[in-house]
């Protein structure tokens, strides 16, 4: 099914498609024009044809997750900061609310090393320097966090970790550029408004500026050895059905059936089809799934696999209580209720 509403079709004899050839919705529209002829002339077919139209982009489909073609063309295209946005985010949350939240930790954080010790001296590829890695490393919660997802120790520090090393540190330096938190000028320095942002008051507003910039700015594919484009794109769609989705706990396999729109997908590899796998679900794991949970908006679990293959770990997710406060979703008879039956 098409992520698109359907545009108006001028009525025609000849429509350029032969049957077999016509998308599902097509057939659907033309098969309910033929329904309700004959007409008396061809603006009466055009009228009709405007009114089939716009009642099956108001229609809710089972395809959409529920949604009519009309709400999903909001909430891809609604910019998340107009005040009737299809998908808006609440700033006015408390540090202390948001306590769960470890990149926004990470963030004040290096926006406080940076006011302290910049700027920051950078390496030829632009990267932070060793000194700098060694110091910011032990204090990211987001890294702390994953080691826990996988049951990892924390490593010896056997030899210098460049900025690439350290899970999330150099998108979260990205991020802070791209949202106009810090700035390369003769090295990293804070700007005025990052120094505004450390301001515990606005720890809601630093918050919401970093998840518009992540899922807007930075390429998740980065995080995506199978470098699925449809996913950024189509990912309010993702965050809405994880809503309902995600209530219990959830693996990533079962969740990449359920909250990515299957027309965002890229096709499975060839091997993956003749040996009858899937693994497109660890793209929306590395791309949505785990940047969500470094927001504290899901939390994580790791069980092991069956008794005779215990190394097939399985991480499951379910939305966390500040998903709920945090998201707001406004289309209509579709706007969700908060729900949470593991309280």
């Amino acid at each position: 099914m098409s992520t698109r509403r359907l545009a108006l079709l001028p009525a025609r004899r000849e429509t350029g498609y032969m049957p077999e050839e016509r998308p599902p919705e097509l057939e659907i529209i033309f098969d309910e024009l033929a329904r309700r002829g004959p007409y008396a002339s061809l603006d009466d077919a055009n009228r009709a044809l405007e009114t089939i139209t716009r009642q099956y982009n108001a229609r809710p489909q089972a395809e959409l997750g529920g949604l009519s073609p009309d709400q999903l063309q909001r909430l891809l295209t609604d910019d998340w900061t107009a005040p009737d946005a299809a998908l808006s985010l609440d700033e006015s949350l408390t540090l202390d609310e948001l306590a769960g939240a470890p990149l926004l930790a990470d963030a004040r954080m290096m926006l406080d090393y940076v006011a302290t010790h910049g700027p920051l001296k950078e390496t030829p590829a632009h990267n932070l320097s060793r000194s700098a890695v060694a110091d910011l490393t032990p204090r990211l919660r987001v890294l702390a966090q994953r080691r826990h997802l996988e049951q990892e120790a924390e490593p010896p520090m056997r030899r210098a970790l460049n900025e690439g090393d350290v899970y999330w540190l150099a998108p979260l330096r990205h991020a802070l550029i791209f949202a106009g938190l810090l700035m390369r000028r003769k090295g990293v320095r804070i700007t005025a408004r990052g120094r505004e942002l450390l301001d515990v008051a606005l720890a809601g507003t630093l918050y919401a500026r970093l998840f518009r910039t992540v899922f807007y700015e930075l390429d998740l594919r980065l995080f995506d050895f199978q470098r699925e484009a449809g996913l950024q794109p189509t990912v309010a769609y993702t965050l809405y059905r994880l809503g309902t989705c995600a209530r219990e706990w959830a693996s990533s396999e079962s969740l990449a059936a359920t909250a990515w729109l299957d027309t965002a997908k890229g096709p499975r590899r060839q091997w993956e089809v003749e040996s009858g796998v899937d693994l497109r679900h660890y793209s929306l794991a590395s791309q949505v799934l785990y940047p969500l949970a470094a927001f504290g908006l899901l939390e994580t679990r790791t069980l092991p696999g069956p008794e005779s293959e215990r190394w097939m770990e399985v991480t499951e997710y379910r939305v966390t209580q500040l998903y709920d406060r945090f998201l707001r979703f406004n289309l209509g008879g579709n706007r969700r209720t908060p729900t949470f039956p593991h309280l």
